[in-house]
């Protein structure tokens, strides 16, 4: 912006563009997004995704499996115990 008038003050106010265009529409960035259970690429923002599954059933899917003890975390021994000892005192 530059001013130009009276030597007293500003009378007039003039916008001029930037030296270099300066890009004001972003382009749309589409993320797909692979589906754990399926493996479908897909995207996040569908209204029917549920993330991180591309659906309902997929992710119904994955509860199950939960639920079913097909998923499972290693357990940690504590330090100092061997496989023998973590064999004899269960008791299952």
């Amino acid at each position: 912006m530059t001013a130009t008038g009276s030597a007293g003050g500003l009378s007039q106010c003039v916008l001029r563009p930037p030296a270099e265009p300066v890009a004001l529409i972003q382009k749309a960035v589409v993320s797909v997004v692979r589906c754990p259970i399926c493996e479908r690429e897909f995207d996040p923002a569908a209204p029917d995704a549920v993330k991180p599954f591309c659906s309902a059933r997929c992710r119904t899917i994955d509860l199950g499996r939960w639920l079913g003890e097909g998923y499972a975390f290693p357990a940690a021994r504590p330090r100092g115990e061997s496989e023998d000892d973590a064999a004899e005192g269960a008791d299952f």
